[in-house]
């Protein structure tokens, strides 16, 4: 969806759902269920991964650029790093800007259960930083740089199977996860396995967003909406309520608009804007034939 700047944002609702956001384009190319979709950090290339595959649009051209996603953006390449159900993760390189992607590497890891998450981080002195978690419950951390993988740790996270994984603002590389069944987030060290904290959320994690100063988190209860909670202490700050769902899966959530905004996904063809300080609907984007919303994503 492309955006277009309101006069006043967030002040009127109906200008919101009626000229704020506008279709940008339709693509059809996958078949079934579409797993994770990423878009580059300078907005011109989208990834999406599907039932049977990868593919790769330019945004700019509307067009397929080529026949658990995350898309790194360096000054003259892109790259790009998905997962499989199968514990494979795939890392394809583009060698000029208007070149075509090419496989750089390909790794399995576990026993062949499947990849939950990617996080990806971009470094132009030491290259790239890539943590991956699998269902087995465990946590890995590769560097990728001058075409060569070097892994940093892995560790085991008991009975945490995680399903999101991020890099913390800061100089000590830290990594945050977020397990799925048990609301459970830790903080590890970047250079080592150790954890430094864990605390809890609230409740089933289909999906997480974390704020630019990494004090807040909205969640998908992979049931009836989202939740706003303190990430530190796990309160929970209000709930975001969507339709009841007629099957329960995890849905896709992301902060936007400076993080005034909350947009997810639904089992219904609905993504709903809502926001943020006062759980407010804002307005409701229709998507599809009414059926369930899972993948998300978004750039400023």
């Amino acid at each position: 969806m492309q955006q277009k700047k309101p006069r006043d944002a967030l002040a009127d609702t109906h200008q919101l759902q009626k000229t704020w956001y506008k279709l940008f384009a339709r693509w059809k190319g996958h078949t079934l269920v579409i797993y994770a979709i990423s878009i580059s950090q300078d907005g011109t290339l989208l990834a999406s991964r599907g039932f049977y595959g990868l593919k790769i649009w330019d945004l700019e051209m509307k067009a397929c650029y080529l026949c658990n996603v995350a898309l790194l953006t360096e000054d003259s390449y892109k790259t790009l790093i998905c997962g499989t159900g199968l514990e494979y993760w795939i890392l394809w390189c583009q060698e000029s800007q208007q070149g075509y992607f090419e496989e750089g590497c390909v790794k399995r890891l576990g026993s062949g259960g499947q990849i939950t998450c990617i996080a990806a981080k971009s470094n132009n002195k030491t290259g790239a930083r890539i943590a991956v978690g699998m269902c087995e419950h465990t946590v890995q951390v590769f560097t990728w740089n001058n075409n060569q993988i070097n892994s940093v740790f892995a560790v085991k996270l008991e009975s945490t199977v995680p399903v999101h994984v991020s890099f913390i603002n800061n100089q000590n590389k830290g990594l945050q996860v977020f397990g799925l069944f048990d609301g459970a987030v830790f903080c590890l060290k970047g250079d080592n396995e150790s954890v430094k904290t864990t605390s809890m959320l609230d409740g089933l994690i289909g999906s997480v967003a974390i704020n630019h100063w990494n004090t807040y988190t909205i969640t998908n209860n992979a049931q009836n909406g989202f939740s706003l909670q303190r990430l530190e202490s796990g309160v929970n700050i209000r709930d975001d309520i969507t339709k009841v769902p007629k099957r329960i899966f995890p849905k896709q959530v992301r902060f936007v608009e400076e993080e005034m905004l909350v947009v997810g996904g639904s089992n219904h063809g609905a993504v709903y804007l809502f926001d943020k300080r006062r759980a407010d609907i804002l307005g409701i984007l229709k998507h599809g034939r009414g059926e369930m919303v899972q993948s998300i994503a978004a750039r400023q």
